[in-house]
């Protein structure tokens, strides 16, 4: 069955129009993949005192909450503290509790007392676990010798 011309043509312009949307919808998903929306997070809330996150290298700043402040690095000095007892100290070596540790009263303690003797890896679990300055103290004098050249 032959269509009549002006069918005919009818027919080929919704076809040329079916094509041309679906090619108009091509290019438009290929702009969307090719050139994507830049998203900024909102920075989060943060709820310490003062903090700062940088880049060593650069020195670019990305986030800033009282950056002037001078606060102590205790939280830092537990982490290098542990590090170096990772390192250098064998875990399940024991540790005799000396007086300077036994008595360390700033922050968090487990309350060591003098001659206890306990495993590097457990004074290492209360550094971590319990942030005990007291068990910090211990490491440093098991695995230095002393806490000065620690």
């Amino acid at each position: 069955m032959k269509l009549p011309v002006r069918a005919h043509n009818t027919l080929r312009v919704l076809i040329m129009k079916a094509w041309q949307f679906r090619l108009h919808g091509l290019i438009l998903l290929l702009a969307m993949i090719a050139w994507p929306k830049t998203v900024v997070a909102a920075p989060p809330a943060l709820t310490c005192e003062a903090a700062v996150l940088m880049d060593a290298r650069t020195g670019q700043v990305y986030l800033a909450k009282n950056p002037s402040w001078q606060m102590h690095p205790a939280s830092l000095t537990k982490i290098m503290t542990a590090l170096v007892a990772l390192e250098a100290g064998d875990l399940r070596s024991v540790a005799t509790v000396s007086e300077r540790a036994a008595y360390t009263s700033d922050g968090s303690i487990i309350d060591l007392h003098p001659g206890e003797r306990i495993r590097l890896g457990e004074l290492l679990e209360a550094a971590l676990i319990m942030s005990a300055n007291d068990a910090t103290v211990a490491i440093a004098e098991r695995v230095a010798g002393d806490h000065d050249p620690f």
